[in-house]
């Protein structure tokens, strides 16, 4: 929501899954419908351009996992989906000097960058608020309408009747 409403101007983002702390009792977990139509519409509606998206540190098993993932997928994202079993890989595909340390690269760890931003945003506390005052007015615009199908009928039920 901050680059959204600041207008941070972005070409395209390099999402990097490390699946390192993934055992496989998780996997169940990840490949359930309601998380796969999750991720789906996640990867739908992002508002900026996924240039890459790596999956570091796969386990075989869960590779096959990803491979019932990508069918529910838009096209143009399982083409950016590189998986690599070795996290090292990913300086044949991003500049050593914008890797983190974590990887391999010269830039500050993850556990910095985390900090960094959580700090930033701690700071952007106004724009969270007017945000949280934010309501919507009008109906649903009909492109969200296609969601339906996807969550059930909006609305509350009070009584069921059965013939």
């Amino acid at each position: 929501d901050f680059r959204i409403h600041k207008d941070i101007t972005v070409s395209g983002e390099i999402c990097l899954l490390d699946m390192e702390a993934l055992k496989p009792h998780h996997y169940a977990k990840l490949f359930n419908p309601t998380y796969l139509k999750f991720v789906r519409l996640a990867l739908i509606n992002y508002p900026f351009l996924v240039k890459n998206l790596f999956i570091a540190n796969c386990h075989p098993l869960l590779e096959k996992g990803i491979g019932l993932v990508k069918t529910v997928m838009p096209k143009k994202i399982v083409d950016r989906m590189i998986i690599l079993s070795n996290p090292k890989d990913l300086e044949k595909y991003i500049p050593k000097e914008c890797l983190p340390e974590d990887y391999g690269g010269s830039e500050r760890s993850l556990v910095s960058f985390r900090r960094s931003w959580e700090e930033f945003l701690l700071d952007q506390k106004d724009l969270y608020e007017e945000l949280d005052r934010c309501k919507p007015s009008g109906s649903v615009p009909e492109e969200f309408k296609v969601y339906e199908d996807e969550y059930g009928a909006d609305g509350s039920f009070r009584k069921l009747n059965i013939d």
